[in-house]
């Protein structure tokens, strides 16, 4: 009988829904509150079996730069064009088909043309570029 009404409230509150994640958290609650150990296993994997398409994307396989959890430490590649300092605002062209954009000016200069160039990981999530030959890093995001 309890698990009649437990079943009644799910499909009421998966009717009213609004969007994934509530249906989601719904059904788990609905696992939740099954006795059996084998039983509410059973449920929590059909509900992740149900919305895996929703909750965990396809991730494309060169994710260096982008919000993840699995990345590699640093990328080295080649800037398309000509360089000459770093300028807040400027997009980078990496060879790599990366496209990546500087956080805040410095000082120096020095004229290059497709200068190799190293993206690694900076504290906090954020992310910092060097040119070979040039001593002065810029911080900067991934935008493509």
């Amino acid at each position: 009988m309890q698990n009649l009404i437990i079943s009644i409230i799910a499909l009421l509150i998966l009717v009213n829904s609004k969007n994934v994640f509530s249906d989601i958290k719904s059904e788990f609650l609905v696992c939740k509150y099954i006795e059996s150990s084998t039983e509410r296993l059973n449920c929590f994997d059909t509900v992740v079996k149900n919305y895996e398409s929703e909750i965990l994307p396809i991730q494309a396989s060169n994710s260096f730069g982008m919000e993840s959890t699995n990345q590699d430490e640093t990328v080295e590649s080649f800037l398309i064009g000509e360089f000459k300092t770093w300028k807040k605002g400027m997009k980078l062209r990496l060879k790599n088909g990366q496209v990546w954009k500087v956080l805040d000016s410095r000082s120096g200069y020095r004229k290059m043309q497709d200068p190799a160039i190293t993206i690694s990981r900076g504290f906090f999530g954020s992310f910092d570029a060097k040119i070979e030959g040039l001593n002065a890093k810029a911080k900067v995001k991934r935008i493509k």
